[in-house]
């Protein structure tokens, strides 16, 4: 049996807006196991970005429980919950939060700064990660000069810095043309077996979600496989 990475518990969230509350999860469930490549698909406003950020500690369950290697995240300390975060998690965003001050390297970097000053090993392999995803010639270049594809090409680098179990993304290809978001879901998928972590991509982009070997559609509150 696969070992579980992330675990999602009778999940729910609500939001209070106006005199009744907002319910977004009912009693969701998910598991992702070692080296799983997931997809969530969903309507607009379906509640997948909220998912995403409940499993990354980001945001706290009204109910339920969302574990990480078996901590419950609503039960650490936020010191904690932003260890998890940079040791265990990775995340990839529709648009990519590229420090534009910094080089692309650096930018592959930062989330080793945050524990510690990086040192040699640590540039060489910033610099393995950016030539496997294919910009290693743009190391130098601060995002201004890079293409949208390049930056989002970098953004998966940076995921990757720590050597995360698990990588989490949202739309990663939303902001990108065809030609360039089928290049970087070959890549997505490449990375699965390269980088020895599991992945949930959250959405809108069929063609994507479809070529994952787990899927989900995030439909009133509960995830349904299909």
């Amino acid at each position: 049996m696969s070992e579980s990475v992330l675990s999602c518990r009778e999940l729910t969230k609500s939001y209070q807006i106006g005199p009744e509350p907002v319910w977004v999860f009912d009693g969701l469930n998910l598991d992702i196991q070692a080296g799983d490549m997931v997809s969530i698909v969903g309507t607009s406003g379906a509640g997948k970005s909220t998912l995403l950020h409940l499993m990354a500690g980001l945001d706290l369950p009204s109910s339920g429980a969302v574990t990480v290697d078996g901590e419950d995240l609503s039960r650490m300390s936020e010191r904690r919950r932003s260890q998890v975060r940079n040791e265990t998690l990775g995340f990839v965003f529709q648009f990519h939060h590229l420090l534009h001050e910094f080089t692309a390297l650096d930018n592959v970097l930062m989330p080793t700064r945050i524990r510690r000053k990086p040192n040699a090993q640590d540039r060489d392999y910033a610099l393995s990660l950016l030539e496997g995803v294919g910009v290693a010639h743009r190391a130098e270049h601060k995002p201004s000069e890079l293409s949208g594809g390049e930056r989002q090409r970098v953004a998966i680098a940076r995921s990757l810095m720590n050597r995360p179990r698990l990588v989490l993304m949202d739309e990663p290809t939303g902001n990108l043309d065809t030609q360039t978001s089928g290049q970087i879901q070959e890549l997505i998928l490449g990375l699965n077996k390269t980088a020895q972590c599991s992945f949930v991509v959250v959405t809108h982009n069929h063609d994507l979600a479809a070529r994952m070997p787990v899927r989900y559609r995030l439909e009133q509150g509960r995830l349904e496989a299909y």
